[in-house]
Order: structure tokens, then sequence, then C-alpha cells
């Protein structure tokens, strides 16, 4: 189910982010904003598809040391996500139609509890009991057997 949900963040991360970063007039237009610096968006758009698309597509795929990852990939929306709130709660955005930035907070929101909870899963489940421990380090050889090192 948390690799499922994973991959549904990723795919949304991905369409909503690379529309803003493909065709961010679009979505000025849509919003009614005022399309003086629109840069803006595209680079918004980049953070979203790198780190939230393809960043939350690996964690998915490949499960094995990326909790890490996906830890970073939680905080970093968490923190896009309040300051999103911000700007709105503020009213520091010059968009008419209000409704095109609520609905992608409130995604948003619902995306980074369920990151978080995906993050805690997957931490429960390393340490339960009955989980594969990690191998210890092997110890090294003592300086005089190392090959090639006779005398």
């Amino acid at each position: 189910m948390v690799k499922f949900i994973l991959i549904l963040i990723a795919l949304a991360a991905l369409a909503f982010g690379g529309l803003l970063l493909v065709i961010p007039e679009w979505y000025v237009t849509f919003s009614d904003g005022d399309s003086t610096n629109i840069g803006w968006l595209r680079f918004i758009g980049a953070g979203i598809v790198s780190l939230q698309g393809f960043g939350l597509a690996v964690v998915s795929v490949r499960r094995r040391g990326t909790n890490l990852l996906l830890a970073l990939i939680a905080l970093v929306s968490t923190i896009q996500t309040g300051v999103l709130w911000y700007v709105v709660i503020g009213d520091e955005l010059s968009v008419e139609a209000m409704w095109t930035v609520i609905v992608p907070g409130v995604a948003a929101a619902a995306g980074v509890v369920l990151l978080w909870a995906a993050w805690a899963s997957r931490r429960s489940s390393a340490r339960a009991p009955g989980a594969a421990a990690e191998p210890a380090p092997a110890e090294p050889a003592p300086v005089d057997e190392y090959p090639g090192d006779r005398r």
C-alpha cells in the first residue's frame, strides 16, 4: 500500500510540476494571476519534478537504503507546503481564482501526511523483530598480511 501511495504522489508531482516547468503561462492564465514574473513558477516546477517526482519514483522502486531519501523528500515537502499556506494566509498572491492555489495546497498537505506515514512505516518495519539485520562490517586484515607486502 505504501508503494502505491508513493507512486501516486510521484505521478501527481510529475504532472503538476511538469505543467509549471513547461507551460507556466497556462497556469497563470488559468488562475487569473499576474504574469509579470512567471519565472518563479518554472523554478517551483523544477523542484517538484526533481524531488517529489523522480525522488519518490526512486524510493518506490528501490526500497533498500532509501529511507533517508524518503525523510528528506518529506521534510522538503513539509517546508514547501508550509510556505504555500503562509503565502495564502498572508495574502501574498496576485491570483484572482484562489481555488487554483488552495486545491493543490490541500493535496500537498495530504501528500505530506502520507509521506511522513510512509517514512514511519518503513522505519518501524526495519526495526521490527525478525527483520533482516545489517551485516557486521568485516574486520580488516592486519597490515603485515596484505598481499604484495612481502619484503
